[in-house]
């Protein structure tokens, strides 16, 4: 597997060096990430309340929950005899 790499390595260096921008840039940001990768930097300015900060959290949370399915109790079998429902 490493020598498979190795080959498409290769020939992602010989096709960015003859002109492809974007091989280029994908083999710079996998050389060297500490110069070439994205940076992302939020500022916030204003007031956030408490509340309003629980608020956003709690949708975050429930948008991201999947819902359960039911909860299925025991199932029995066709013809099975009821008498025992005690024990399950």
């Amino acid at each position: 597997m490493e020598d498979a790499v190795d080959v498409l390595e290769a020939v992602a260096r010989r096709r960015a060096v003859q002109g492809s921008d974007t091989l280029l840039i994908f083999l710079l940001k996998a050389a060297r990430p500490a110069k070439y990768r994205e940076r992302h930097q939020v500022e916030h300015s204003g007031r956030l309340t408490f509340v309003q900060a629980l608020a956003s959290l709690r949708h975050r949370r429930d948008l991201l929950e999947e819902p359960k399915p039911p909860e299925a109790g025991p199932h029995r079998a066709e013809g099975d005899n009821m008498k025992d429902a005690e024990t399950w």
